[in-house]
């Protein structure tokens, strides 16, 4: 006869089992997940992601595959937990004006927004988008390092958002 599972035990296989599901669910229905893919290794074997769902666990936070990885691969490899407020800054959004985190106003203008603290804050309105984008990368790179100072006791995480704001600062 097996062990009988603890609530806490039974609640992260639930979870576990969620994020699977809603993995396969964006990859297989998700427009916007058209060029997403999910490894071999975890497609064929639901209890390969599981057991690295709970190796990685950390309480509230979500599977993201675009830090570690380019944004096309669920994989052990390119997936990493997140706080919502590190997954949010990594969400791509489509906004006709070829860059990440700037809108057209209307009126020939351009504006930058960026999630801060999980809230969408405007920025300010440029002339241009590139001048947008531009100030949106400057603030993303200023988020990005307090991101990684405030979840400096996770070293992994840490480093790639400290690499990610490097980055930002020289595109």
């Amino acid at each position: 006869m097996g062990k009988r599972l603890t609530k806490k035990e039974k609640d992260l296989n639930r979870k576990a089992n969620n994020a699977y599901d809603n993995c396969r669910y964006r990859v297989k229905n998700v427009s916007t997940y058209s060029n997403v893919s999910i490894c071999s290794e975890w497609m064929n074997n639901r209890r390969s992601f599981i057991q690295w769902y709970k190796d990685n666990y950390v309480e509230n936070w979500q599977v993201d595959k675009d830090i570690m990885g380019d944004g096309t691969l669920y994989s052990p490899g390119t997936c990493i937990m997140v706080p919502p407020e590190v997954n949010l800054l990594f969400r791509d959004s489509t906004n006709g004006t070829g860059y990440k985190g700037v809108y057209p106003n209307g009126s020939g203008m351009y504006y930058a927004r960026i999630r801060k603290h999980s809230v969408l804050e405007t920025i300010g309105t440029y002339s241009t988008a590139e001048e947008a984008h531009q100030e949106y990368l400057s603030e993303r790179a200023i988020i990005l390092h307090e991101l990684a100072e405030k979840y400096s006791n996770y070293p992994v995480l840490s480093r790639l958002l400290k690499e990610e704001a490097t980055s930002c600062l020289t595109r």
